[in-house]
Protein backbone atom coordinates (compact mmCIF):
# COMPACT_ATOMS: atom_id res chain seq x y z
CA UNK A 1 0.00 0.00 0.00
CA UNK A 2 2.74 2.64 1.03
CA UNK A 3 4.61 2.13 -2.82
CA UNK A 4 0.86 2.92 -4.36
CA UNK A 5 0.50 5.87 -3.00
CA UNK A 6 4.24 6.84 -3.52
CA UNK A 7 3.93 7.05 -6.74
CA UNK A 8 0.93 9.03 -7.35
CA UNK A 9 2.80 11.06 -5.37
CA UNK A 10 5.92 11.35 -7.50
CA UNK A 11 3.64 11.77 -10.52
CA UNK A 12 1.46 14.88 -9.18
CA UNK A 13 5.74 16.58 -8.32
CA UNK A 14 6.54 15.82 -11.62
CA UNK A 15 3.04 17.38 -13.53
CA UNK A 16 3.21 20.28 -10.93
CA UNK A 17 6.85 20.78 -11.86
CA UNK A 18 6.53 20.46 -15.26
CA UNK A 19 3.40 22.95 -15.50
CA UNK A 20 5.43 25.78 -14.03
CA UNK A 21 8.33 25.41 -16.09
CA UNK A 22 5.64 25.21 -18.86
CA UNK A 23 3.98 28.67 -17.29
CA UNK A 24 7.46 30.53 -17.17
CA UNK A 25 8.42 29.63 -20.45
CA UNK A 26 5.44 31.53 -21.66
CA UNK A 27 6.03 34.68 -19.92
CA UNK A 28 9.73 34.62 -21.27
CA UNK A 29 8.26 33.97 -24.45
CA UNK A 30 9.41 30.87 -24.92
CA UNK A 31 8.12 28.05 -26.98
CA UNK A 32 6.12 25.43 -25.03
CA UNK A 33 4.60 22.11 -25.86
CA UNK A 34 1.38 21.83 -27.41
CA UNK A 35 -0.90 18.73 -26.78
CA UNK A 36 -0.76 16.20 -30.21
CA UNK A 37 2.73 17.04 -31.05
CA UNK A 38 6.54 17.29 -30.31
CA UNK A 39 7.87 20.17 -32.16
CA UNK A 40 7.86 23.66 -31.12
CA UNK A 41 6.40 27.00 -32.71
CA UNK A 42 7.65 29.95 -32.96
CA UNK A 43 5.90 32.74 -30.54
CA UNK A 44 5.11 36.61 -30.74
CA UNK A 45 8.72 37.21 -29.73
CA UNK A 46 9.75 35.57 -32.99
CA UNK A 47 7.22 37.53 -34.74
CA UNK A 48 8.91 40.67 -33.96
CA UNK A 49 11.81 39.71 -35.32
CA UNK A 50 10.76 38.89 -38.32
CA UNK A 51 10.73 42.90 -39.68
CA UNK A 52 14.15 43.52 -40.82
CA UNK A 53 13.67 40.34 -42.71
CA UNK A 54 11.99 42.49 -45.60
CA UNK A 55 13.76 45.49 -45.12
CA UNK A 56 17.32 44.07 -46.41
CA UNK A 57 15.81 43.32 -50.21
CA UNK A 58 14.09 46.44 -50.76
CA UNK A 59 17.47 48.26 -49.60
CA UNK A 60 19.16 46.23 -51.98
CA UNK A 61 16.63 47.10 -55.03
CA UNK A 62 16.65 50.96 -54.37
CA UNK A 63 20.55 50.69 -54.32
CA UNK A 64 20.58 48.53 -57.81
CA UNK A 65 17.65 50.74 -59.04
CA UNK A 66 20.02 54.37 -58.27
CA UNK A 67 23.03 53.19 -59.52
CA UNK A 68 21.27 51.84 -63.20
CA UNK A 69 20.05 55.94 -63.07
CA UNK A 70 23.09 56.31 -62.91
CA UNK A 71 25.02 54.79 -65.38
CA UNK A 72 22.05 55.66 -68.02
CA UNK A 73 22.85 59.55 -66.46
CA UNK A 74 26.49 59.09 -66.92
CA UNK A 75 25.66 57.43 -70.31
CA UNK A 76 23.43 60.15 -71.62
CA UNK A 77 26.26 63.17 -70.35
CA UNK A 78 29.15 61.41 -72.33
CA UNK A 79 26.69 61.24 -75.42
CA UNK A 80 25.75 65.41 -74.53
CA UNK A 81 29.48 66.00 -74.53
CA UNK A 82 30.46 64.03 -77.69
CA UNK A 83 27.77 65.87 -79.61
CA UNK A 84 29.07 69.42 -78.51
CA UNK A 85 32.53 68.28 -79.06
CA UNK A 86 32.01 67.17 -82.85
CA UNK A 87 29.59 70.16 -83.34
CA UNK A 88 32.57 72.64 -81.73
CA UNK A 89 35.04 70.94 -84.44
CA UNK A 90 32.48 71.52 -87.14
CA UNK A 91 32.13 75.15 -86.25
CA UNK A 92 35.85 75.69 -85.69
CA UNK A 93 36.45 73.93 -89.18
CA UNK A 94 33.80 75.83 -90.85
CA UNK A 95 35.85 79.15 -89.86
CA UNK A 96 39.05 77.86 -91.15
CA UNK A 97 37.19 76.99 -94.15
CA UNK A 98 35.91 80.65 -94.75
CA UNK A 99 39.20 82.63 -93.79
CA UNK A 100 40.63 80.14 -96.50
CA UNK A 101 38.20 81.33 -99.00
CA UNK A 102 38.85 85.24 -98.01
CA UNK A 103 42.67 85.33 -98.12
CA UNK A 104 42.36 83.25 -101.51
CA UNK A 105 39.89 86.07 -102.63
CA UNK A 106 42.15 88.58 -101.16
CA UNK A 107 45.23 87.25 -103.13
CA UNK A 108 43.50 86.80 -106.48
CA UNK A 109 41.99 90.64 -106.06
CA UNK A 110 45.70 91.86 -105.36
CA UNK A 111 47.13 89.94 -108.73
CA UNK A 112 44.27 91.19 -110.84
CA UNK A 113 45.05 94.93 -109.41
CA UNK A 114 49.09 93.96 -110.31
CA UNK A 115 48.54 92.85 -113.94
CA UNK A 116 46.14 96.10 -114.81
CA UNK A 117 48.57 98.37 -113.16
CA UNK A 118 46.43 99.11 -110.61
CA UNK A 119 47.80 100.07 -107.37
CA UNK A 120 49.87 96.82 -106.19
CA UNK A 121 51.44 98.67 -102.72
CA UNK A 122 49.11 99.47 -100.20
CA UNK A 123 49.37 101.89 -96.93
CA UNK A 124 51.66 99.75 -94.71
CA UNK A 125 50.82 96.07 -96.43
CA UNK A 126 52.68 95.47 -99.79
CA UNK A 127 54.85 98.77 -99.38
CA UNK A 128 55.51 99.45 -95.63
CA UNK A 129 58.83 100.89 -93.78
CA UNK A 130 60.89 98.03 -95.07
CA UNK A 131 59.86 98.50 -99.04
CA UNK A 132 60.39 102.41 -98.37
CA UNK A 133 64.12 101.74 -97.07
CA UNK A 134 65.12 99.66 -100.29
CA UNK A 135 64.45 102.33 -102.61
CA UNK A 136 66.60 102.38 -106.08
CA UNK A 137 69.35 104.46 -105.92
CA UNK A 138 70.62 106.04 -108.87
CA UNK A 139 74.79 107.42 -108.90
CA UNK A 140 74.74 111.18 -109.52
CA UNK A 141 74.96 112.35 -113.03
CA UNK A 142 76.35 115.91 -114.35
CA UNK A 143 74.19 117.94 -115.60
CA UNK A 144 75.28 120.07 -119.31
CA UNK A 145 74.59 123.18 -120.42
CA UNK A 146 70.70 121.82 -121.74
CA UNK A 147 70.02 119.45 -118.96
CA UNK A 148 69.70 119.71 -115.30
CA UNK A 149 72.08 116.79 -113.44
CA UNK A 150 71.19 114.13 -111.07
CA UNK A 151 72.57 114.63 -107.12
CA UNK A 152 73.84 111.70 -104.88
CA UNK A 153 71.60 110.84 -101.76
CA UNK A 154 73.26 111.37 -98.87
CA UNK A 155 74.21 108.46 -96.68
CA UNK A 156 72.32 109.61 -93.77
CA UNK A 157 69.45 110.89 -95.83
CA UNK A 158 66.53 111.44 -93.71
CA UNK A 159 63.41 112.64 -95.68
CA UNK A 160 61.25 115.50 -95.03
CA UNK A 161 58.38 112.89 -96.13
CA UNK A 162 57.86 109.34 -96.71
CA UNK A 163 54.92 108.05 -98.89
CA UNK A 164 53.98 104.14 -98.24
CA UNK A 165 51.71 104.00 -100.89
CA UNK A 166 52.87 103.85 -104.44
CA UNK A 167 51.58 105.44 -107.73
CA UNK A 168 49.64 103.38 -110.07
CA UNK A 169 52.99 101.27 -111.91
CA UNK A 170 51.42 103.08 -115.36
CA UNK A 171 52.02 106.69 -114.07
CA UNK A 172 55.46 106.27 -112.37
CA UNK A 173 57.37 106.92 -115.40
CA UNK A 174 55.89 110.55 -114.88
CA UNK A 175 57.43 110.76 -112.08
CA UNK A 176 61.40 110.18 -112.87
CA UNK A 177 61.96 113.73 -114.10
CA UNK A 178 62.16 114.62 -110.39
CA UNK A 179 64.13 111.84 -108.84
CA UNK A 180 67.15 113.03 -107.75
CA UNK A 181 66.78 115.91 -109.76
CA UNK A 182 68.89 118.76 -109.16
CA UNK A 183 67.52 122.09 -108.59
CA UNK A 184 68.87 125.87 -108.54
CA UNK A 185 67.08 126.85 -105.46
CA UNK A 186 67.23 124.56 -101.79
CA UNK A 187 65.23 121.55 -101.86
CA UNK A 188 63.94 118.95 -99.57
CA UNK A 189 64.15 115.10 -100.24
CA UNK A 190 60.70 113.02 -100.13
CA UNK A 191 60.78 109.06 -100.37
CA UNK A 192 58.09 107.22 -102.49
CA UNK A 193 57.44 103.64 -102.47
CA UNK A 194 57.60 102.18 -106.18
CA UNK A 195 59.40 105.44 -107.58
CA UNK A 196 62.89 106.29 -105.31
CA UNK A 197 63.71 109.63 -104.20
CA UNK A 198 61.77 113.19 -105.07
CA UNK A 199 63.49 116.14 -104.53
CA UNK A 200 61.20 119.25 -104.03
CA UNK A 201 62.26 123.20 -104.21
CA UNK A 202 61.60 124.61 -101.01
CA UNK A 203 59.27 127.06 -102.15
CA UNK A 204 56.79 124.10 -103.86
CA UNK A 205 57.38 121.67 -100.53
CA UNK A 206 53.66 122.99 -98.89
CA UNK A 207 51.52 122.64 -102.19
CA UNK A 208 53.44 119.10 -102.57
CA UNK A 209 52.71 118.38 -99.14
CA UNK A 210 48.84 119.74 -99.71
CA UNK A 211 48.73 116.75 -102.33
CA UNK A 212 50.20 113.72 -101.48
CA UNK A 213 49.08 113.94 -97.07
CA UNK A 214 46.14 112.19 -97.63
CA UNK A 215 45.22 108.77 -97.64
CA UNK A 216 45.30 108.49 -101.48
CA UNK A 217 48.15 110.25 -102.52
CA UNK A 218 47.12 112.77 -105.93
CA UNK A 219 50.13 112.02 -107.70
CA UNK A 220 48.67 113.69 -110.65
CA UNK A 221 49.01 117.07 -108.84
CA UNK A 222 52.23 116.28 -107.59
CA UNK A 223 53.51 116.27 -111.29
CA UNK A 224 51.87 119.21 -112.35
CA UNK A 225 53.33 121.43 -109.45
CA UNK A 226 57.03 119.65 -110.19
CA UNK A 227 56.44 120.84 -113.92
CA UNK A 228 55.17 123.64 -113.46
CA UNK A 229 58.25 124.11 -111.12
CA UNK A 230 60.77 122.61 -113.59
CA UNK A 231 59.25 125.29 -116.37
CA UNK A 232 59.76 128.24 -113.81
CA UNK A 233 63.47 127.67 -113.64
CA UNK A 234 63.85 126.87 -117.13
CA UNK A 235 62.16 130.33 -117.88
CA UNK A 236 65.07 131.57 -115.78
CA UNK A 237 67.76 130.69 -118.83
CA UNK A 238 67.48 132.74 -122.07
CA UNK A 239 66.15 130.62 -125.06
CA UNK A 240 67.04 130.86 -128.71
CA UNK A 241 63.77 129.65 -130.73
CA UNK A 242 64.17 127.51 -133.57
CA UNK A 243 62.33 128.80 -136.45
CA UNK A 244 60.21 125.99 -138.54
CA UNK A 245 62.20 124.65 -141.80
CA UNK A 246 60.88 124.93 -144.91
CA UNK A 247 60.40 121.75 -145.82
CA UNK A 248 58.92 120.85 -142.44
CA UNK A 249 55.01 120.36 -142.21
CA UNK A 250 52.27 120.26 -139.52
CA UNK A 251 50.74 117.82 -137.88
CA UNK A 252 48.13 119.32 -136.25
CA UNK A 253 46.57 122.82 -137.32
CA UNK A 254 44.09 124.30 -134.75
CA UNK A 255 41.03 126.10 -135.96
CA UNK A 256 40.38 128.21 -132.63
CA UNK A 257 42.76 130.65 -130.38
CA UNK A 258 43.27 130.00 -126.53
CA UNK A 259 41.39 132.04 -124.62
CA UNK A 260 43.24 134.53 -122.29
CA UNK A 261 42.61 133.31 -118.35
CA UNK A 262 44.41 134.58 -115.45
CA UNK A 263 46.79 132.39 -114.05
CA UNK A 264 46.69 130.18 -116.84
CA UNK A 265 49.50 127.93 -118.52
CA UNK A 266 50.55 129.52 -121.51
CA UNK A 267 52.49 128.24 -124.76
CA UNK A 268 55.36 131.02 -124.93
CA UNK A 269 57.84 128.73 -123.63
CA UNK A 270 57.07 125.86 -126.55
CA UNK A 271 56.65 128.37 -129.77
CA UNK A 272 59.46 127.19 -131.70
CA UNK A 273 61.04 125.46 -129.03
CA UNK A 274 64.35 122.72 -130.08
CA UNK A 275 63.59 119.70 -128.07
CA UNK A 276 66.22 117.00 -127.13
CA UNK A 277 63.75 114.65 -128.39
CA UNK A 278 62.24 114.42 -131.95
CA UNK A 279 59.32 116.54 -132.06
CA UNK A 280 56.45 117.74 -134.47
CA UNK A 281 54.58 121.31 -135.35
CA UNK A 282 51.65 122.07 -134.40
CA UNK A 283 50.22 125.15 -135.33
CA UNK A 284 47.44 127.42 -133.16
CA UNK A 285 46.31 130.86 -134.12
CA UNK A 286 47.64 133.83 -132.12
CA UNK A 287 50.13 131.99 -130.77
CA UNK A 288 52.58 130.54 -133.44
CA UNK A 289 54.16 127.89 -134.40
CA UNK A 290 54.36 125.03 -131.10
CA UNK A 291 56.80 122.37 -131.33
CA UNK A 292 55.52 118.60 -129.50
CA UNK A 293 57.80 115.73 -128.65
CA UNK A 294 56.73 112.99 -130.37
CA UNK A 295 56.21 110.96 -126.72
CA UNK A 296 53.69 113.59 -125.93
CA UNK A 297 51.69 114.03 -128.96
CA UNK A 298 48.96 111.74 -128.65
CA UNK A 299 48.17 112.99 -125.23
CA UNK A 300 48.36 116.59 -126.48
CA UNK A 301 45.89 115.81 -129.15
CA UNK A 302 43.60 114.18 -126.91
CA UNK A 303 43.22 117.74 -125.49
CA UNK A 304 43.72 120.40 -128.20
CA UNK A 305 41.23 118.34 -130.90
CA UNK A 306 38.29 118.77 -128.48
CA UNK A 307 35.33 121.10 -129.70
CA UNK A 308 36.04 123.32 -128.33
CA UNK A 309 39.97 122.81 -127.66
CA UNK A 310 41.05 122.14 -124.20
CA UNK A 311 44.09 124.31 -123.54
CA UNK A 312 45.26 124.40 -119.93
CA UNK A 313 45.22 120.64 -120.34
CA UNK A 314 47.28 120.77 -123.20
CA UNK A 315 49.74 123.13 -122.22
CA UNK A 316 50.28 121.42 -118.93
CA UNK A 317 51.07 118.03 -121.32
CA UNK A 318 53.89 120.35 -122.59
CA UNK A 319 54.86 121.44 -119.15
CA UNK A 320 55.42 117.88 -118.08
CA UNK A 321 57.52 117.18 -121.40
CA UNK A 322 59.57 119.75 -120.64
CA UNK A 323 60.59 118.17 -117.35
CA UNK A 324 61.42 115.61 -118.56
CA UNK A 325 63.49 117.36 -121.48
CA UNK A 326 65.44 119.30 -119.36
CA UNK A 327 66.63 116.48 -116.84
CA UNK A 328 69.63 114.36 -117.61
CA UNK A 329 68.42 110.29 -117.61
CA UNK A 330 69.56 108.46 -114.51
CA UNK A 331 71.79 105.26 -113.81
CA UNK A 332 68.59 103.78 -113.17
CA UNK A 333 67.19 104.32 -116.63
CA UNK A 334 70.22 103.33 -118.31
CA UNK A 335 69.82 100.33 -116.82
CA UNK A 336 73.01 100.63 -114.33
CA UNK A 337 72.63 100.08 -110.75
CA UNK A 338 74.64 100.73 -107.65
Amino acid sequence: MRTITAIPATAIALTSLMLFTSSVDARRGGGGFTGGGGGHSIGRSASRMSHPVPSAPRSIAHSSQRARNASTSNKVHHQDQRKRTAAGKAAKSGNRNANAARMEVQQRRLGAEHKSGGRALQPGQAAGRNAVRNLPVSKAVAGTALTRGRVAVPGNLRPRITLTRAPAIAFRPRLLPFVQRHWRAPFFWAAVAGIGYLTIPELYYDRFYRCVNVDDPDYQCAVDLLSAAALNEDKETARVRYPMPPNATYKYTATAAPKAESNACTFDAFVERQWNSPFVWVQIPEVGNVTVPEDYYDRFFADISKDPPNYPAACKVLTEALAGDTVAASTAEMGQTL
